[in-house]
């Protein structure tokens, strides 16, 4: 993931609508940070806020999995719960 807005793309972070805390849990299963200039991949997950990417449903160049339920983002915001929900899908 990146924080800010992709050089390459001009998208914004994968992970933006994760604050600190929750960065930190991911980091700790083993996601890292690249630099904005970073353009040899793209992510796999994208877990954005509604104004940084914009995919369609077939773009050629999109993450794998991309943005979830309204209702699935109550986990970010709870970390005790995204921790729970991380391990339960094998993550820990």
């Amino acid at each position: 993931f990146w924080q800010g807005k992709q050089m390459t793309h001009g998208w914004g972070s994968p992970l933006g609508k994760l604050h600190k805390q929750g960065l930190k849990v991911f980091q700790a299963y083993g996601w890292h940070q690249v630099p904005c200039s970073h353009r040899d991949s793209i992510p796999v997950f994208s877990w954005a806020t509604r104004k940084a990417l914009d995919f369609a449903a077939n773009a050629d160049l999109a993450p794998l999995i991309r943005q979830l339920p309204q209702a699935s983002t109550s986990v970010l915001d709870d970390k005790v719960l995204l921790e729970e929900c991380m391990a339960r899908a094998g993550f820990a």
